[in-house]
């Protein structure tokens, strides 16, 4: 017999939000009014796209946890993508002209968001989030550093989908400082927490 989990209430308010924005899409299209992106409309490709990108966010912890050699949180897991992608949500809603497909930083922005959500819960592992001898030697510096890491990940990502929108040119340098800053605290950051 399975243990069965119970969504936190975090967890479904995100859920139903997300899901709302999306039925809200998914209506406006069939109702022939698609999505105004700028000089553009949401078009049947960007919402199978969108409605993919969601199922996986909210769907893969928990696909995750069954393979995983170590059980983890990914109740947690799910609720910071799902928050994460809450957030790129309200974006397209309310400044809609940065999700044109001409956007330089749509794909690195939605990349990176994905790549801090997944940091800020991942267990201990050779392959995935900060990996310098400081969080291997403890599981607390561990999640600390690569929630912290994640967080950062997660803005530079919205940043980065307005800059290669708002500022297309400066965009190679944003990124550039984004991932070099983001380094550069969390060995500091790393280091702070091994030496307390």
């Amino acid at each position: 017999m399975t243990k069965r989990h119970t969504l936190p209430i975090t967890l479904q308010l995100l859920s139903l939000l997300n899901t709302l924005i999306l039925v809200y899409a998914w209506s406006r299209s069939l109702l022939g009014r698609p999505l105004p992106l700028g000089n553009q409309q949401m078009t049947w490709w960007g919402l199978i796209y969108w409605t993919s990108a969601t199922i996986l966010l909210l769907g893969g912890p928990w696909l995750a946890n069954r393979l995983a050699l170590e059980p983890f949180d990914y109740l947690r897991m799910t609720t910071h993508l799902a928050a994460g992608w809450l957030g790129y949500q309200i974006l397209l809603l309310v400044v809609p002209v940065w999700f044109q497909p001409a956007n330089s930083g749509l794909v690195s922005g939605v990349a990176f968001g994905l790549i801090g959500g997944l940091c800020m819960d991942m267990p201990r592992n050779l392959g995935w989030g900060v990996r310098i001898s400081w969080t291997f030697k403890s599981p607390v510096v561990w999640h600390k550093t690569n929630w912290f890491v994640g967080l950062l990940l997660l803005l530079a990502s919205y940043g980065m989908v307005a800059i290669g929108w708002l500022w297309p040119v400066a965009f190679p340098w944003y990124l550039l400082i984004s991932v070099i800053g983001i380094l550069l605290l969390a060995v500091g950051y790393a280091w702070y927490l091994n030496h307390q």
